[in-house]
């Protein structure tokens, strides 16, 4: 007769309460870097859910870049980015040193008639506004509560 050994496996609730994870799951998004966190889709979609959970009325600051940041990332997918592309990220009020140089690309667009532009050329601005707006996110109070929540979440386990 075969005794088979079960897991009990504990499962913790996502911030606003709509899945479970595995607390291997919580430890796994614990150790993320912020970068790592910004581009792994289910920890983006947890610190996003854990930001709007705060929420009163408009985004904050810190949702905001991170909207900004996954726009960029979904461009970076592209092959070729259009005027209105740029000009919808342009107009998340951008900081003016990384919104002036996407105004160049849009303005080439406008006088050549171009329909697009290939993303090897702006790929490399758009990685930077990236960084910038990474390092913010980082550096906020924002993330560092999500941050302990989540260390907070394995030491409770809830």
């Amino acid at each position: 007769m075969a005794t088979g050994t079960q897991k009990v496996v504990r499962l913790l609730k996502c911030f606003c309460g709509c899945s479970e994870m595995t607390e291997d799951e919580v430890r796994r998004i614990y150790r993320l870097s912020t970068q790592e966190t910004l581009n792994d889709p289910r920890a983006a979609k947890i610190f996003r859910k854990f930001l709007e959970q705060d929420r009163c009325g408009d985004k904050g600051e810190i949702e905001n870049y991170l909207d900004i940041y996954e726009l960029c990332n979904n461009y970076l997918k592209e092959s070729c980015l259009t005027f209105d592309q740029l000009t919808a990220l342009v107009e998340m009020e951008l900081k003016y040193y990384l919104e002036k140089k996407l105004n160049l690309y849009i303005m080439m667009l406008e006088e050549k008639q171009k329909p697009d532009i290939h993303i090897h050329e702006v790929e490399r601005d758009l990685k930077r506004i990236q960084a910038d707006y990474r390092s913010e996110i980082e550096a906020s109070d924002e993330y560092k509560n999500y941050k302990q929540a989540i260390l907070n979440k394995l030491k409770r386990g809830t």
